[in-house]
């Protein structure tokens, strides 16, 4: 695969967009010089990949639903809304549209007065569903313990990777 052909989108979901400075601190200067980066922007060029189990529309950045092969990477952490950051939080809601993640967030009530086991927390879920309608095709996560070190690299497929990297951070 030639640089040319990689794009990094940054998924930055409802958030603003990486400086250059915090582009190069993230990911060094090697790769910020050498292949081409862009910032998801929620609000603009965007594709609707239909609905979602919950009666939501998915609409997902317009590069990403094009790609030819999606990699998300990221960090697994507790989350106090998802159960665990990292892996399927990379399309949902990383890379988005500002309706899609809200509607994904509103659950929040729902996780905050059930406490819901991981595999029935309705946010997660639909998390998971999104990342299959765009198709991830592999995962490359890290695990970091309360000092930020990293403690384990989770690659491959997007669930089974992620479930590992989880079960890793909930033992420590």
């Amino acid at each position: 695969i030639k640089k040319e052909q990689v794009t990094f989108i940054v998924a930055t979901g409802v958030h603003s967009p990486h400086s250059a400075e915090q582009n190069r601190e993230i990911f060094g200067e090697e790769i910020d010089n050498n292949y081409n980066f862009t910032h998801h922007d929620c609000d603009q060029d965007l594709v609707d990949l239909g609905e979602l189990s919950t009666g939501s529309q998915l609409k997902i950045n317009k590069k990403v639903a094009a790609a030819d092969f999606v990699i998300t990477t990221g960090v697994i952490l507790p989350h106090y809304m998802a159960g665990f950051s990292g892996g399927r939080k990379s399309i949902l809601p990383g890379v988005a549209g500002r309706e899609s993640i809200e509607n994904n967030h509103a659950m929040m009530v729902k996780v905050i007065a059930d406490k819901p086991e991981l595999n029935e927390n309705p946010i997660s879920q639909e998390m998971f569903e999104a990342a299959e309608k765009v198709g991830v095709d592999f995962i490359l996560n890290v695990v970091t313990n309360s000092s930020r070190e990293i403690v384990q690299v989770c690659a491959g497929d997007y669930r089974r990777a992620w479930e590992e990297g989880i079960d890793i951070s909930a033992a420590m």
